[in-house]
Order: structure tokens, then C-alpha cells, then sequence
């Protein structure tokens, strides 16, 4: 631990491997790019500069069911965003041993940082994606993932 409290290994993906392989089947790779966009200033958080609305489909996110999914996650604020997507666990690319990268359900992207995470796209319907601080998930940081 860091003098700052900081748990290194806890905040930097790059010191974590699975034990298990975790190469997603070959097949079509779709990639969708997320950028993560607003402040406290104005309480305009969103995807894409976007506010989610289950409402109105036109800015969810639509892949194709038995594809691999990799999902750029670019964070253009100044605050740490924990994101979170619904009945997937993602592989973060981690830059390291990316045959052994770690799966996880939530990852923290921190500001001006990019997260690249990818699954494999054999679930049905709709899902969340968002960020799992309450009052941004609130002001409308998030999508839905929709398979076609």
C-alpha cells in the first residue's frame, strides 16, 4: 500500500492476470468506442455526450449475438468512473498478457485514461452499461447494450 492509501494492484489492471486463459473464441469482432463526457459543473454526465434514455433506442448500443464485443472506454473527465455492465463478465486488455487477461464486471477508468474491454456476445435482450457512482448513473452515465 502506497502512503496515500492507495492499493496499486486494486487500481492499475495491468498488475492483474487470470489464471486461466481467457482468449474469447474466434469469430467477427464488433468494437464500439464509449467516451466518457461531462463534469460536476454542469451535472451533464453521459456516454458519448449523450444522457441515457431507455425510452428511445437511437443511442444504445446494437451487436450482433455470437460476435466478440471489444468496447474502447475513453474517459474525457476529471473524475475516476467505476463502469458496469449487466450480465457479462469483459476481459480488460491489459497490455500485458492478454491470453490470461482478467474478467471482471466493473472497471475503474480513470480521468483521461483509456480502458479497452471485450466479450463475448452470447447473451440475449438488453443490458446495461453504466457508471456505477449513483449520481452519475442518476444524471445519465449510461447506455443499453441490445443484442439484434
Amino acid at each position: 500500500m502506497r502512503a496515500d492509501g492507495v492499493i496499486p494492484y486494486m487500481n492499475d489492471y495491468k498488475f492483474i492476470n487470470s489464471k486461466v486463459d481467457t482468449t474469447l473464441p474466434k469469430r467477427k469482432t464488433q468494437t464500439v468506442n464509449i467516451d466518457l463526457t461531462g463534469g460536476m459543473m454542469g451535472y451533464d454526465w453521459g456516454f458519448n455526450g449523450k444522457k441515457l434514455d431507455i425510452n428511445n433506442d437511437a443511442n444504445w448500443i446494437k451487436i450482433k449475438q455470437g460476435t466478440n464485443v471489444r468496447i474502447v472506454i475513453r474517459n474525457r473527465s476529471m473524475m475516476s468512473h467505476p463502469i458496469h455492465l449487466h450480465g457479462h463478465f469483459f476481459r480488460v486488455i491489459n497490455g500485458r498478457n492478454n491470453k490470461n487477461a482478467p474478467l471482471k464486471h466493473t472497471v475503474n477508468v480513470k480521468p483521461m485514461e483509456t480502458v479497452v474491454i471485450e466479450f463475448a456476445a452470447d447473451e440475449e435482450k438488453d443490458w446495461l452499461i453504466h457508471c456505477h457512482l449513483l449520481f452519475h448513473m442518476a444524471a445519465g452515465m449510461g447506455t443499453v447494450i441490445s443484442y439484434q
